[in-house]
């Protein structure tokens, strides 16, 4: 089974937790690209000045982590290019 597949039924199994899901999701993206160092899934607040990391994966580490920050006032390139 694929991981968009899992993550599709993980998301309609309401007993997972908002982090289970996530990773899941994180699965389906890593899943695809297995060597990446980093792999990360981000929102933007409400007026699209900042972006919150949902779930980060780092590798290396073997670790996971969440609510890293980014404003646009500070990665105005980085932003220019993800608005497009």
């Amino acid at each position: 089974m694929h991981a968009i597949d899992k993550l599709e039924l993980s998301l309609d199994n309401s007993e997972l937790t908002r982090e289970e899901v996530l990773r899941k999701a994180w699965e389906c993206v890593h899943e695809p690209i297995p060597k990446a160092n980093l792999v990360s899934l981000w929102r933007f607040i409400e007026d699209h000045s900042s972006i919150i990391s949902l779930v980060n994966y780092d590798a290396t580490a073997g670790k996971f982590d969440a609510n890293v920050r980014l404003d646009e006032s500070r990665f105005s390139v980085y932003f220019q290019n993800i608005v497009e």
